[in-house]
């Protein structure tokens, strides 16, 4: 099997920097991380080796936002070696988590530092198997014979509502405390990345992304783009739509597609 992916992340129109950052790793040498305040899309073509990726978004409103999303995507970065030689199965959580832990030690020596925050999707693909792991709500969509479902489970508090059948779905897309996240990486805080695996074919497209596209797009009209557009014009799209419903926040998509 072969994946070509795509990334690409915007500012928004109303934030004036990025607190989105993204890291692509394939092979051994091979690794990309991003924080760009304009659209950004690039290709890596996949022939037999796994490939990691992430999108991780500062939390909006806590200082340090920005620093807590680009040190969790250098570290992971930097310490790839180490990461990868996890389980294929622990890759995405262990990354999370010795990230979480370097957030913490961060913090210590920085005071101005110990309320930054961020929350991230984390995917290692190999063997024919996408493994995750999810802190927050960044999101991981799988579109398959052309039904988008949503792979990772949401950490909010609206989202714990609607699994204790307070609220339904409809209702949790306009609940006034739908950006609420009940865990998120930072220091002193006590992570449980909810970990996810799923089977993977030929004609799969995989799409992780920050809220500033899933909380302002619509679930039909992001399928309806996955379907009707591939490659580059997916992110120029997603991200285009993003910023037409609004742009209130910043904007991250990384596309993965499965090919024989």
């Amino acid at each position: 099997m072969k994946a070509s992916i795509f990334f690409g992340t915007d500012v928004g129109k109303m934030r004036s920097h990025n607190e989105d950052n993204f890291v692509v790793i394939r092979g051994k040498n091979s690794e990309m991380m991003g924080n760009k305040s304009s659209a950004v899309w690039q290709k890596l073509t996949l022939r037999g080796e796994g490939i990691f990726f992430s999108v991780i978004d500062g939390m909006g409103g806590s200082a340090g936002g920005e620093v807590a999303s680009s040190t969790v995507a250098k570290y992971i970065i930097n310490n790839w070696p180490v990461i990868k030689v996890e389980k294929s199965d622990r890759i995405a959580t262990t990354a999370l988590e010795n990230a979480n832990e370097n957030l913490n030690q961060l913090a210590e020596t920085n005071s101005d530092l110990v309320k930054m925050g961020a929350v991230a999707t984390a995917c290692y693909l190999s063997g024919g198997s996408i493994y995750g792991s999810q802190v927050g709500d960044t999101r991981l969509y799988l579109l398959r014979e052309g039904i988008l479902t949503q792979v990772s489970e949401d950490q909010t508090f609206v989202s714990n509502l609607v699994r204790m059948g307070i609220i339904t779905p409809k209702e949790a897309e306009t609940h006034p405390q739908r950006n609420v996240v009940s865990q998120a990486l930072g220091p002193g805080q006590v992570l449980k990345p909810v970990a996810f695996k799923n089977k993977i074919k030929a004609g799969d497209k995989l799409l992780v992304c920050s809220d500033g596209l899933h909380g302002l797009v619509p679930f039909k009209v992001i399928q309806n783009t996955l379907l009707q557009t591939n490659g580059d014009q997916t992110i120029e799209s997603l991200l285009h739509l993003a910023n037409e419903h609004g742009g209130t926040d910043n904007i991250t998509a990384i596309l993965v597609e499965i090919s024989a």
